[in-house]
Formats: structure tokens, C-alpha cells, sequence
């Protein structure tokens, strides 16, 4: 995994143009940005530019991050799928960026009522592929999956990765910082 990732600094398989294309961010038909490139996702974290892909399935989970212009990368392997690979690996590369780093985490502006709370929490269901996401409640807040929802406003949410979690008639919207928009039907609330 070292050399692989050593490559996309030094290249050895494949040429600088080749590797340079890794680094593309992709674009929708309607020449949006998405955010995903030639099998990597580009965007940044904490301000600093980062390349990485993760993965889990049935007994894993794992993150491998570069911070090019830093010379940084970060390896994480699990072998349960619940394990956070993504952020132990932020942990890890947080530890040693430092002083690089833009604050982490968006903070809450508004603090939810019980009602707003019950509205927000629930069972949803990705359209794309069907998959389940519940929406937690979790002492003073809620929580999709891993991460926290930090409330905007009543309908308004963000995450420590920086998509949008915006509540509408139908279910939850969630858009990232590429325009990418995943939409989740509510099941039950």
C-alpha cells in the first residue's frame, strides 16, 4: 500500500499526466464539480487539499488518505465494519498537520426543542440504492449513523465532513460540498 500510494507522488507506474488525472475532480453532466476522480475523492480537510478513498463491507473498514501538498498520508485498516477508519485516520493525520489545520468542526447555531428533534428523528431510506439510515436521538441532539447533526435550524443540519442535512416535506436532503445530492424518503418516525 506504501508503494502504491508513494506512486501517486513519485510515479513509477504510469506518468505524471496519468497520476495527475487521479487528482481531477469529475464533473456532472451540467459541469458541476462531484468530487471523485479516476477512483479517488479530492476535497480537503480542515482547509488542507486531501486525496482518499475508504471502503467497508462484511468484516472491515478502511481509509487511506494524502495530503499532497504536505507530503502526509495515513493508512488505516480495521477488521470490523464498525470501526471509524475515517476518523481515526483524521486523528492520525490531525497529530501530525497541526498548526496546518483550519478549525475542525462546524459548530451548532441552534439549539433544538424536543419537537424539533422528534420531527428530524427517524428511519430513512436512500432512493439511489435502498439503503437504511436512522436518524438518532442522542441526549441533547441527533445523530445519522456516526456523525453528529449539528443544528442550523430546525430543518437545517451540517456534519463534521461538511455535507448539508436539509429536512423537506418528503425526508432528508443531503448535499456535499460538490453539489452532490443524496435523497433519503422518510420511513418512520
Amino acid at each position: 500500500m506504501l508503494r502504491w500510494n508513494e506512486n501517486f507522488t513519485s510515479p513509477i507506474v504510469g506518468d505524471a499526466s496519468f497520476v495527475a488525472e487521479h487528482r481531477q475532480v469529475g464533473k456532472f453532466g451540467d459541469a458541476r464539480p462531484h468530487g471523485y476522480g479516476l477512483g479517488l475523492f479530492v476535497g480537503t480537510h480542515n482547509g488542507l487539499r486531501e486525496v482518499y478513498h475508504s471502503g467497508s463491507t462484511a468484516g472491515y473498514s478502511a481509509f487511506l488518505t494524502r495530503f499532497p501538498d504536505q507530503r502526509v498520508s495515513v493508512a488505516v485498516l480495521c477488521n470490523a465494519t464498525s470501526a471509524q477508519a475515517t476518523q481515526y485516520a483524521h486523528a492520525v493525520a490531525d497529530l501530525y498537520l497541526g498548526d496546518l489545520l483550519e478549525p475542525a468542526e462546524p459548530a451548532a447555531t441552534h439549539t433544538l426543542t424536543s419537537v424539533e428533534i422528534n420531527r428530524v428523528a427517524g428511519l430513512y431510506r436512500f432512493d439511489t440504492t435502498g439503503r437504511p439510515v436512522t436518524i438518532a436521538r442522542e441526549k441533547d441532539g441527533l445523530r445519522a449513523g456516526r456523525a453528529a447533526l449539528l443544528p442550523q435550524s430546525a430543518l437545517r443540519f451540517l456534519t463534521s465532513g461538511r455535507p448539508v442535512w436539509e429536512l423537506d416535506a418528503r425526508g432528508m436532503r443531503v448535499a456535499d460540498e460538490f453539489g452532490t445530492v443524496e435523497e433519503y424518503r422518510v420511513l418512520l418516525r
